[in-house]
């Protein structure tokens, strides 16, 4: 199983509802904090890309535009 942190390309706040996943600058403190503990309970349960509809989901695929993600796991 790849690393989760090795698929995440961009840091952004989770409080933004409107994301903009090309901006990759914008990361607060609180926001590393709870992509880590999101990672961790990913890798905990064997989530290749975290939980389905999970900030760190979105995450990790607009991040890997080239990586093919099965769409069973990208709904919520």
């Amino acid at each position: 199983m790849d690393s989760i942190r090795a698929k995440i390309k961009r840091r952004l706040s989770h409080k933004d509802k409107e994301a903009n996943f090309d901006e990759h600058d914008s990361a607060d403190e609180e926001t590393v904090d709870y992509v880590n503990k999101e990672a961790e309970d990913a890798e905990r349960e064997n989530q290749d890309y975290g939980k389905p509809g999970s900030f760190l989901n979105r995450l990790i695929v607009s991040g890997s535009p080239f990586h093919q993600v099965p769409s069973v796991l990208t709904q919520s």
